[in-house]
């Protein structure tokens, strides 16, 4: 699909800095602010269609910034309009954008940026409610697990320490947090499961990870997150640049695409 039009949008927790572009003139951007609300999504669209513009012929373009892009791209996907999410990290090294200096000149170069590499940029959907539910658990799962090693390393510490002060209390009341974060992770790791099963796919999925010796459940699950469920890769060569696996070679030198969050480093079989 071609498009006329492009809108870069530099997304925070409160606002939305839209840049406007045709494809014929990259240089030559509209800009307008907008609240990142429900009813700030509208005032986009009706400030598109004042600048005499399709929105069903643009492609919008934002940078991931997480949970702040969440509701636009819902609302988005509803309006049935085409939209992609590119990295911080991409765009930086793409166009040296400088988080946190000029929101209006970011918004103004990511719209540029879709203009001439929208044949490159692949129109996205937000993974499954499954999907989603499963990547918040497994965060969750992720902050339970870096509780409880540090907590074990303090209470190692407090009993280490024990026969010079008298650490009984907070050794005593530390077990038993120790032991409610072991059972929170238990019981995070059956919803987890129960949260398999509700999509079919997912399930399939799953089983066919978990089929391979040494791949426990919390890798098949990262598995299915980073992937969306194989479908953000065209191919394997692709996820294992992007895990950190595989290099990737360029014109100049082979480099490694590492994830924000370490795959491999947190969830790989050891």
């Amino acid at each position: 699909m071609t498009f006329d039009w492009f809108i870069g949008i530099d997304i925070s927790k409160a606002t939305l800095d839209a840049a406007l572009c045709h494809q014929d003139s990259p240089n030559q951007l509209a800009y307008q602010q907008f609240a990142n609300t429900t009813s700030g999504f509208k005032q986009l669209l009706r400030w598109i269609k004042k600048q005499k513009v399709d929105a069903d012929a643009s492609f919008f373009c934002m940078e991931h910034t997480g949970h702040y892009t969440l509701a636009l791209c819902y609302f988005l996907q509803e309006e049935r309009l085409s939209y992609t999410l590119v990295s911080p990290l991409h765009l930086k090294k793409s166009l040296g954008i400088t988080r946190g200096k000029n929101d209006r000149v970011d918004a103004q170069r990511i719209a540029q940026y879709a203009c001439l590499h929208y044949r490159t940029l692949k129109p996205m959907q937000l993974p499954s409610a499954c999907l989603l539910k499963l990547k918040n658990l497994m965060a969750f799962r992720d902050r339970l697990t870096k509780t409880k090693v540090s907590l074990k390393q303090t209470l190692q510490d407090l009993k280490d320490t024990s026969s010079l002060v008298d650490n009984s209390f907070i050794i005593k009341q530390s077990e038993k947090q120790l032991k409610l974060i072991e059972q929170q992770i238990k019981y995070t790791d059956q919803q987890m499961e129960a949260v398999i099963q509700e999509d079919e796919q997912v399930q399939n999925h799953f089983r066919l990870i978990s089929s391979v010796v040494g791949i426990g459940m919390i890798t098949a699950v990262a598995f299915l997150i980073y992937t969306q469920n194989f479908s953000a890769f065209d191919n394997g060569r692709q996820f294992a640049c992007y895990a950190g696996v595989k290099s990737m070679r360029t014109s100049i030198k082979p480099f490694i695409l590492k994830p924000k969050a370490g795959v491999l480093k947190l969830y790989a079989p050891s």
